[in-house]
């Protein structure tokens, strides 16, 4: 994870596949020394191929709806998609996290 201002954080996950570490994050079931302080706030970043992306854009409705049901999570938290060939290069990555305003620096 990378430390913004405050108990801001970002957190990438290359090769997300089917990890499910945001929503554990969210329940507060996944607790380590470089997770945010209560109240804080993390932007999740899962990147992996498109067809995984596509894939787990359908299923996500239905855990954000269990995640709800369930209390919501213990801390804020965005999760963004990325479609990307971790074969290529990781500059392309960047550049386009950073271009399209998700990232920060």
């Amino acid at each position: 994870s990378m430390r913004l201002s405050g108990s801001e954080r970002q957190v990438v996950v290359l090769g997300a596949g089917k990890d499910t570490s945001y929503f554990r994050y969210r329940s507060g079931l996944l607790t380590s020394s470089s997770a945010p302080v209560e109240g804080g706030f993390v932007r999740w970043y899962e990147v992996d191929m498109e067809d995984v992306i596509l894939a787990k854009r359908r299923i996500l409705p239905l855990l954000f709806d269990e995640l709800e049901a369930g209390g919501g999570g213990s801390v804020g938290a965005s999760l963004h998609l990325v479609a990307h060939d971790l074969r290529t290069c990781l500059d392309d990555l960047f550049s386009e996290l950073i271009n399209n305003h998700l990232f920060k620096c």
